[in-house]
């Protein structure tokens, strides 16, 4: 709870053998419906170790290697495993039109979804890429859903000087039915960095892409018009929080450089990218690490959220209208 400080552990937890104890690992990520905080699914991140070592665990067969996936109705209270469809991704929930739930899950070229909390699965058609799949709903019309990532032949280096585009490209794939089908087109060049595949909901069709060193792009009529933001030199990443203004498009947030001479910090705008103020540039807390995420509050205009290297997370919030404030939020240096 921002508001007061309070800070509660909802993490999972599992009954090995009569005993309860906390699924003990780093966590990828934890995502809730829109439209109802209560119910999150969570997955933890891929492991190269046992998740559940203990000095006698390979006598009682209970190595478990990879991902692991968890679902919760009563915002976290208890929890309940269920099986995931790719060794690691992002999630993500939404309501179809008849009211069940379905889920996503991202992997590195794919997306799978289910529609009975992971009793089976499917994989979505016309996914295009080889990194990570990110996904976004739209808020406005569910039916749509935005799945971005970046394609990388990571053996061009065998046959040619330097990558060209058909070797590194970003790729913005959009279903207009709940994301059981995707139409996919080239955005711009993955710059062979970090992937900066996040997008920033802005409202109904609307949306803007991080593009890293090749900057962010706006992408407006549900996919129908791609267009650059001059506005923006570097985007390692890019998220969305609530409104300035009562109806007005969402406020973006940027790590990154709007013009090639701005120190590199977090950035806001109220206009759908195309004017940026500096709302923290002295205190990064390393950036925002493998995690690579902002993340603004949907509640409060100007309250943003970020990843850390190895702060854990981190949040800014208006202090006076006119500047913020970054307090770390306290959480284990381990798994943060």
């Amino acid at each position: 709870d921002v508001s007061t400080g309070k800070v509660t552990d909802i993490t999972p937890s599992v009954e090995d053998n009569g005993t309860v104890s906390k699924v003990s690992a780093g966590y990828g990520g934890v995502f809730s419906d829109p439209n109802n905080s209560k119910k999150l699914v969570a997955t933890t991140l891929a492991q190269w170790y046992s998740q559940s070592y203990t000095a006698d665990a390979w006598d009682r067969e209970a190595i478990a290697w990879g991902d692991r996936f968890f679902k919760s109705e009563d915002g976290g209270s208890t929890w309940t495993e269920m099986t995931f469809a790719n060794s690691a991704g992002v999630l993500a929930i939404n309501q179809l039109k008849d009211g069940t739930y379905r889920l996503y899950q991202g992997g590195d070229g794919k997306l799978s979804y289910t529609d009975n909390w992971g009793g089976t699965w499917k994989s979505a058609s016309g996914i295009e890429g080889s990194r990570e799949v990110f996904v976004q709903i739209d808020l406005e019309n569910p039916q749509y859903v935005y799945a971005y990532t970046a394609y990388y032949n990571a053996y061009w280096y065998y046959s040619k000087p330097e990558a060209d585009f058909s070797d590194a490209h970003y790729v913005l794939m959009v279903s207009s039915d709940y994301g059981a089908t995707f139409t996919a087109q080239d955005i711009v060049m993955y710059d062979q960095c970090d992937v900066a595949n996040r997008i920033g909901y802005l409202g109904e069709g609307e949306i803007v892409l991080g593009a890293g060193w090749y900057g962010a792009y706006h992408v407006s009529g549900y996919g129908k018009t791609v267009e650059k933001l001059d506005s923006v030199f570097y985007c390692k990443t890019i998220g969305y929080g609530a409104p300035e203004k009562t109806g007005g498009v969402n406020t973006l947030y940027m790590y990154g450089r709007p013009t090639e001479d701005d120190t590199e910090g977090i950035y806001r705008s109220t206009d759908a990218g195309q004017t940026w103020v500096c709302i923290n540039t002295d205190h990064l807390y390393g950036g925002t690490g493998n995690g690579n995420f902002l993340v603004g509050d949907m509640n409060t205009f100007g309250k943003v959220y970020m990843s850390t290297v190895g702060c854990g997370i981190v949040y800014g919030m208006l202090s006076d209208g006119s500047t913020t404030t970054t307090e770390p939020v306290l959480t284990d240096p381990l798994h943060g």
